[in-house]
Formats: structure tokens, sequence, C-alpha cells
């Protein structure tokens, strides 16, 4: 996984989020066809984010950016 987080800073200068749930199941974060039909999204909202999982620091993202 690190090695993946580590790629995809190199490629977009940003942190690819991590998102941990409780639920039992994904049900709820799982964007169907359907959904995709009606235009919803199912995507974990960003409370759900693991931040402690970023590699690259809201600062360091900055200047990257720069």
């Amino acid at each position: 996984m690190d090695v993946i987080k580590r790629a995809y800073i190199k490629l977009l200068n940003r942190n690819c989020a991590i998102y941990g749930v409780d639920a039992k199941d994904l049900h709820d974060f799982t964007t169907t066809e359907k959904d995709m039909n009606k235009g919803q999204s199912r995507f974990p909202t960003p409370e759900y984010q693991i931040t402690n999982e970023d590699l690259l620091k809201t600062s360091d993202a900055d200047k990257a950016q720069d």
C-alpha cells in the first residue's frame, strides 16, 4: 500500500485518499450502475478519510502545486 501511495503522490502531487468505514458491508458506499444513471454517488464522505495515512503533509502538498 505504501508503494501505491508514493506512486500516486509522484504522479498527481497529492495524497491518495484512504477511507475507513465501520459498516459490516460496503453497500452504503458502493455506487451501482443504476446510481450512476441517476447521477448519484455513494463515495465515502471526508469524515471517513483516515488522514494519518497521508504521506504528503498539507504544507508539502501546497509547495508541490506551486
